[in-house]
């Protein structure tokens, strides 16, 4: 899309003091120099400006109460947009993942990782994982991938900000969604090559390489994992119904609540 981004890939390139743009020499995707996926690199964002420098075209973060009061002002506002996964597969595909990163250190430190020896069914029943990460995540400071309770209430606020505030997107309909997000921020030109083919591989492949097995709907899994989660589920079936809504305004060229 030849936007400028600001994630941790930036930071992994260059680590002057003074903010600017570097390329990735691998993919020639160019990203800001700070890293906004952890609370640091938020706060080191916001002492060099970075929403008000215009350099940054897109800001990742999974910290939002802190990125909306340290980044941004009245002067200097953005624009929300989320990319949304069912609950329950983020917590599968969160399993797998641990392990997979277990059995690297294993291999590389010969030391055993906590998740080598277990199963999903045994993962699901101790109670492992994240508790609805998403309804804090959009409701709490320093959310992360902390853990914390978190209310009816909470889902409650979590909802308004989804309805007033964001743009939605679902991994479940990728090309959809991108194409969706590209037509809101003005970003689609079905005549640029490079950009059809970001989108192609990015629909054909998703946001990660890993794969895994699934979990069925209606297992012991599946239901463990939902119980622990029962508020992100409700706002994910709450995230379906608005992203139909926000995809027929956009399509009508009368998309204007996402601010």
């Amino acid at each position: 899309l030849n936007l400028v981004e600001s994630t941790s890939r930036g930071a992994q390139l260059s680590h002057e003091k003074a903010l600017r743009i570097v390329t990735d020499p691998n993919t020639s995707i160019k990203y800001v120099n700070v890293d906004t996926t952890h609370l640091d690199g938020i706060e080191e964002a916001s002492y060099l400006s970075v929403a008000s420098s215009h350099l940054a075209d897109v800001i990742f973060t999974s910290y939002l109460y802190e990125s909306l009061t340290e980044l941004f002002d009245i002067l200097h506002p953005g624009r929300l947009f989320l990319l949304m996964r069912c609950p329950i597969e983020r917590e599968v595909s969160l399993f797998y993942h641990r392990q997979k990163v277990m059995l690297e250190e294993e291999q590389k430190n010969k030391k055993k990782g906590t998740f080598q020896n277990i199963t999903i069914e045994e993962y699901a029943e101790k109670g492992l994982g994240t508790s609805n990460l998403l309804v804090r995540m959009l409701t709490k400071p320093n959310s992360g991938q902390e853990e914390g309770g978190v209310t009816r209430d909470d889902l409650e606020i979590a909802k308004l900000i989804l309805q007033r505030k964001c743009l939605i997107g679902l991994t479940a309909r990728m090309e959809e969604s991108i194409i969706g997000f590209d037509r809101y921020f003005g970003w689609y030109d079905e005549n640029a090559l490079e950009t059809n083919k970001c989108r192609k591989n990015l629909v054909e492949h998703g946001l990660s390489t890993h794969t895994h097995p699934r979990v069925s709907e209606g297992s012991d899994v599946w239901d463990l994992f939902h119980k622990k989660n029962e508020l992100d589920m409700e706002l994910y079936e709450f995230a379906l119904d608005l992203y139909q809504e926000q995809r027929e305004k956009i399509q009508m060229g009368n998309m204007n609540t996402a601010r």
